[in-house]
């Protein structure tokens, strides 16, 4: 067998999330359905990361193991498997894997940035971001931002369901930055892992805060010491976030 890196961009609006479901249609399921239509095999794939229904990439990166009977070289495979690809999916690179290589493993760091747009968006940006429609505070998102950083227990901003699962995660960065030209703003987060629904949980956690006089950002290092109800911040919708970039302590380039 063959394996291949690969970094994948894709428009997540069409698709229910990265991962393979029965009866629906997936991102990593029409990669290798459309990788069986024009090569006539089949093809393994495994993602870095299990993005929701609707959320988008620009640098999600899979292990694509395929046959050695397959004699084709790195550029063509990459070549005509994007030429069959719909136009939400795009394979930005595809090169050999490096010896033992496997997405979940040796990870640096994972960058998730999401977008919000303050005034309603031209129809054709409204895809890609959640229009908030309160009144909010630059000051008070940043500071529940920062509340984020270093190793906590995000259980209250997860809806992990298994009770086996690590809510460990480790948060590098956290911060938010305006976008004037698009009158919206991007909320940004590095870290370690990020469990399932934990970015917008996060964001839309530093949002209630920033907008309601009555919610204080105390509430979010409570949340994380005392494991409090999940119910205390609502999740944001999908369409504003992406995963940007995903980082590896091996030569990989993004």
């Amino acid at each position: 067998m063959k394996q291949y890196t690969l970094v994948i961009a894709y428009d997540g609006t069409g698709y229910h999330g990265w991962q393979e479901q029965r009866d629906c249609v997936t991102v990593s399921m029409t990669l290798r359905d459309t990788f069986r239509r024009v090569f006539g095999t089949d093809v393994g794939l495994v993602g870095a990361s299990r993005t929701d229904a609707g959320v988008h990439a620009l640098g999600q990166v899979a292990r694509a193991t395929v046959p050695l009977k397959l004699a084709i070289d790195a550029a063509t495979l990459k070549r005509a498997w994007n030429a069959s690809l719909p136009p939400d999916i795009h394979i930005r690179s595809l090169t050999p894997s490096l010896p033992h290589f496997h997405p979940h493993w040796r990870v640096i760091d994972k960058l998730y940035q999401y977008h919000v747009f303050i005034k309603r968006p031209l129809p054709m940006f409204a895809r890609y971001g959640y229009h908030y429609t309160y009144a909010w505070s630059l000051e008070k998102c940043t500071e529940s931002l920062q509340h984020f950083v270093g190793t906590h227990d995000f259980w209250s901003f997860c809806t992990e369901e298994l009770p086996e699962v690590n809510t460990i995660c480790s948060i590098k960065r956290a911060f938010v930055e305006p976008l004037p030209h698009l009158k919206a703003i991007r909320i940004s987060f590095v870290g370690d892992r990020f469990l399932y629904h934990m970015v917008r949980r996060m964001v839309g956690a530093a949002l209630t805060i920033a907008s309601f006089e009555n919610r204080s950002v105390a509430e979010i290092p409570r949340a994380l010491q005392e494991r409090s109800s999940r119910r205390l911040f609502v999740t944001a919708p999908p369409q504003g976030l992406v995963l940007r970039k995903i980082r590896y302590d091996q030569s990989i380039i993004f």
